[in-house]
C-alpha cells in the first residue's frame, strides 16, 4: 500500500507499557497494531492484530479490529476514532501518545515523500533513504524527535490538566448521567458480605490496586475489570492474572457480561447485577 503523507510526519510514542520511550513512524496508508503485528507491542494485554490505523488524505483514523480486546482513545472506549495531535491511546497496558506535525519546506535534511510499500521505518539521525526490509518496522528510541521533546511534554501535559479539570468540573453531572447501576456482592472468601455499586464505565479490580480491593492472597495485584462499552456490551477483563479469572465456572481472558452473574478470582465469588437508570 503506498504511502499517503504530503508535508507531514505522523508518529506514536508509548508513554506508558513494555516498550516506554519507543517511537513508530505512521508513514504509510494502513498500519496494524498488535503483538504480532506491523507495530508489534510486547504485551500480553494485546491482541495479535488489536487495531489499525489507517490514513485518508492526512486524517488519521484508528478502529478496533478484535472484538474480544478493547481499545481506548482519550480514556472511552472507542470502535472507529478520527485522531488529532496528542490523543492519548491505550491498548492492553501499552499507553501511546499520537503526534503529527508539519514538515519544514527547507531545514537542510532530505526529508521527503517516501514510496515504500510494506516499510515503516524511524529517524536514527541520518539522511532518510529507501530500505529494503519490506514487511518490517524499525524503531529508535533515541531518535531526535521532528521538534523538542519538551514541547511535546508541556502541550500533553497541558492537554491533560485542561481533560482532568474539565472532567472534575463535570464529574457529578457524568455521573448521574451514567445510565447504569453496577452492584456487587462478595458471596466467599476473605470480604464475604460486601456489598458494592458503582455507575462508572470502568471498575478496576484487584488485591492492592483497583476500584475493589480485596485482601486475598491468591488474587492478582490488579486482577481484573469490567468495562462498559453500551447497554448490553459490558465485558470482564482478565489482567494476566497469576491464578485466572472465572466466569460461571469457566476461565476467560476476555468475556461479555450478564446480570446475575458469578465472577471468581482466587478464593473470593462476585455476583455481578445490572440495573438500568
Amino acid at each position: 500500500m503506498s504511502n499517503d503523507l504530503h508535508g507531514i510526519r505522523a508518529v506514536l510514542t508509548v508513554i506508558e507499557g513494555p516498550l516506554t520511550g519507543t517511537r513508530f513512524e505512521l508513514d504509510r496508508a494502513e498500519i496494524s497494531l498488535g503483538s504480532k503485528s506491523q507495530i508489534t507491542l510486547n504485551d500480553p494485554e494485546v491482541a495479535p492484530i488489536h487495531a489499525l490505523i489507517t490514513n485518508k488524505k492526512n486524517r488519521f483514523y484508528i478502529r478496533r479490529h478484535d472484538e474480544s480486546f478493547p481499545l481506548y482513545v482519550n480514556g472511552s472506549a472507542v470502535e472507529r476514532e478520527l485522531l488529532t495531535s496528542m490523543d492519548e491511546i491505550l491498548l492492553g497496558q501499552t499507553k501511546m501518545i499520537f503526534t503529527i506535525s508539519e514538515l519544514a519546506e527547507d531545514d537542510g535534511s532530505d526529508d521527503q515523500e517516501r514510496d515504500l510499500p510494506g516499510e515503516i521505518t524511524t529517524d536514527d539521525g541520518s539522511d532518510d533513504q529507501e530500505r529494503d526490509l519490506p514487511g518490517e518496522i524499525t524503531t529508535d528510541a533515541a531518535a531526535p524527535p521532528t521538534f523538542p521533546e519538551t514541547e511535546m511534554m508541556i502541550e500533553y501535559k497541558t492537554r491533560r490538566m485542561e481533560s482532568r479539570a474539565k472532567e472534575k468540573g463535570e464529574k457529578e453531572g457524568a455521573k448521574k448521567a451514567f445510565p447504569l447501576k453496577v452492584t456487587l456482592k462478595v458471596t466467599s472468601g476473605v470480604a464475604s458480605g460486601q456489598i458494592l455499586t458503582f455507575q462508572s464505565p470502568i471498575i478496576v479490580v484487584g488485591r492492592t490496586i483497583g476500584d475493589v480491593v480485596i485482601a486475598d492472597p491468591d488474587i492478582s495485584r490488579k486482577h481484573c475489570s469490567i468495562e462498559f462499552q453500551g447497554i448490553n456490551r459490558i465485558f470482564l477483563h482478565d489482567h494476566a492474572s497469576t491464578n485466572g479469572t472465572y466466569l460461571n465456572g469457566d476461565e476467560i481472558s476476555y468475556s461479555l457480561l450478564k446480570s446475575g452473574d458469578k465472577i471468581q478470582i482466587g478464593s473470593t465469588t462476585i455476583k455481578i447485577l445490572f440495573q438500568s437508570l
